[in-house]
């Protein structure tokens, strides 16, 4: 019988903090391009574009003129997260971790949107451990991610092993899970298995029961993704009664499955479904 497979967040050591390497000159004349009176709003902007330099330089002009109180506390926690988002879109893993220990040293506690900046920049450099590391920083604060932290995080993991490690950890932090967290994994999965096996169907079947026993009802992609599957396999039976369930549920296939229903009928002589597919690929805008 199927099972979840268990995997716990191992707690690490933390990674020492280490110095941004972050250039605070100016090309040309040195000059920024502020609001007459440098605000959030121009730093936000910064960091959106992840110009660091920038970021910096307005972020030291307004920690001089903030209020230094319990009162300007949220207004500094929210410039230093934009300042680690800055580091975060410019891809500076290092140049993230030192404002996020200069921002503890302040005595400023990181809020859930500042760890959850830097781990997405863990994901996006594919460093796991490192994650980890940050999740167990993060909880240490009494904090958790949002689901879209940790979905962020299964999209950039390369292995079923980790995959599960994190989705579980889903579970075991009382993160909600989306239709989105079982898309990404049943996709992992999908890429790892032999479809000449008989029980791989049977997997990916058992992987939308538990999303079901999550009250998560599959999308388009999922539906993709099972119809990719059973044409893999060549089951044609078991991949109409997706295409069946698609139907009840008045659920468009998108261009990908409408291309894997293309090839799969044909494979198996079938001219005139794939034919059929292809003239409602037609009618509905795509391009065969």
């Amino acid at each position: 019988a199927f099972r979840r497979p268990v995997h716990r967040i191992r707690l690490r050591r933390p990674l020492p903090a280490r110095l941004s390497t972050a250039v605070l000159d100016f090309p040309g004349s040195g000059e920024t391009k502020l609001h007459a009176r440098p605000n959030v709003q121009d730093l936000d902007r910064f960091a959106e574009e992840g110009d660091v330099a920038s970021a910096r330089a307005l972020f030291r002009q307004m920690l001089e003129s903030a209020d230094k109180g319990s009162a300007g506390i949220s207004q500094l926690r929210e410039c230093h997260t934009l300042l680690i988002r800055a580091h975060v879109n410019a891809g500076d893993l290092p140049g993230a971790e030192a404002s996020y220990e200069k921002m503890t040293q302040e005595g400023i506690s990181a809020s859930r949107e500042t760890y959850g900046e830097i781990l997405e920049l863990c994901a996006r450099h594919k460093d796991l451990l490192k994650a980890e590391v940050w999740l167990n920083r993060m909880q240490a604060d009494g904090l958790i991610p949002c689901t879209a932290t940790l979905n962020l995080i299964l999209e950039h993991c390369e292995t079923l092993d980790d995959a599960s490690l994190w989705f579980n950890a889903m579970q075991e932090l009382g993160i909600p899970r989306d239709v989105g967290s079982y898309n990404t994994v049943m996709t992992i999965y999908g890429r790892e298995s032999n479809f000449l096996r008989t029980d791989t169907l049977l997997r990916l079947g058992e992987w939308v029961t538990l999303m079901r026993d999550d009250g998560i009802l599959p999308d388009r992609r999922t539906y993709a993704l099972l119809v990719d599957a059973c044409s893999r396999a060549g089951n044609l039976v078991q991949m109409q009664g997706w295409l069946d369930e698609m139907e009840q549920r008045s659920i468009e296939p998108d261009r990908y499955t409408f291309t894997v229903l293309v090839k799969a009928f044909s494979e198996a002589k079938m001219a005139a479904e794939a034919e059929a597919c292809i003239e409602a690929m037609r009618e509905r805008g795509m391009d065969p």
